[in-house]
């Protein structure tokens, strides 16, 4: 298993941690809007070094980070300063989740993970998508994972990856199912053969709002979620997610990777990590 650092992380970074009371959408709107146009490079660069500062080589660009939208050389921009730092794309986080998104902008999602080169898109999907995603899939070699957001129930992500398990497949995110009260171990072994990425995730209590913190240190269980993944024979990525609206997480962030891969040095046979 191998770790990446999601950007969202830094959903607070453009309203200085203090956006009060805390709304995702303007956090992301304000994400959007200072990662756009002439200051593009800048922002992206000091965001790629934060995480490669953070001792990993595998980032999960965040589409408000590099909108599908972006035109070809804000993309190759991104692309340069990934590469300046040594980073590999994981995966493009793009939720396909709200309606209204057109054939243009679902084709132009797959087309900024091919030039990032991330394998999968990971996001929330809409049910009316699911036809026209799966084609852009097998044309574009890129498979889907669909996220748990809202979903309080692996048989509900069960439904949407249903009979396009060639190429979608699911993003588990252990935090938000531990939000919405699921036992966390028993929703992987639900999904054990449709897990293609792990958002992983750590939340103070059961029950919303959904408060992240350090791994280790809320009530998912993430020793026993890595012991499991293990177990099932997951060798994919294990793309690490807190994103605390008021504080900068950069410290708590490195904590996490120290401890993640600590609990991967004590449970996964050597051979097993690449």
């Amino acid at each position: 298993m191998r770790i990446a650092v999601n950007t969202a992380c830094y959903i607070g970074r453009q309203t200085g941690y203090a956006l009060h009371p805390f709304a995702w959408g303007p956090a992301r709107a304000a994400t959007v809007a200072a990662f756009s146009g002439p200051t593009f490079a800048e922002q992206f660069d000091q965001l790629v070094a934060t995480i490669r500062s953070l001792g990993v080589s595998l980032i999960e660009v965040w589409s408000a980070h590099l909108a599908p939208t972006a035109p070809p050389e804000t993309v190759d921009q991104a692309v340069s300063i990934l590469t300046a730092h040594g980073l590999r794309v994981a995966a493009y986080a793009a939720s396909l989740r709200r309606p209204g998104i057109g054939p243009a902008e679902l084709e132009r999602t797959f087309q900024v993970a091919v030039a990032l080169g991330a394998p999968l898109i990971a996001g929330g999907l809409h049910h009316a998508y699911a036809a026209p995603v799966y084609a852009l899939c097998r044309a574009y070699g890129v498979r889907f994972a669909v996220e748990n957001h809202p979903e309080d129930d692996p048989l509900e992500i069960l439904a949407q990856i249903g009979g396009r398990e060639d190429w979608f497949g699911t993003a588990l995110d252990t935090g938000w199912f531990r939000t919405h009260g699921v036992d966390v171990p028993a929703a992987i072994l639900r999904l054990r053969d449709h897990i293609i990425h792990v958002h992983l995730k750590d939340v103070r209590a059961v029950g919303l709002p959904h408060r992240t913190c350090p791994l280790g240190e809320g009530v998912v269980g993430i020793p026993t979620v890595l012991t499991l993944l293990q177990q099932i024979g997951y060798q994919g990525v294990l793309s690490i997610e807190h994103e605390p609206p008021h504080h900068d997480p950069t410290d708590e962030l490195r904590i996490s990777v120290r401890r993640v891969e600590a609990w991967l040095a004590s449970t996964v046979p050597a051979g097993s990590r690449a």
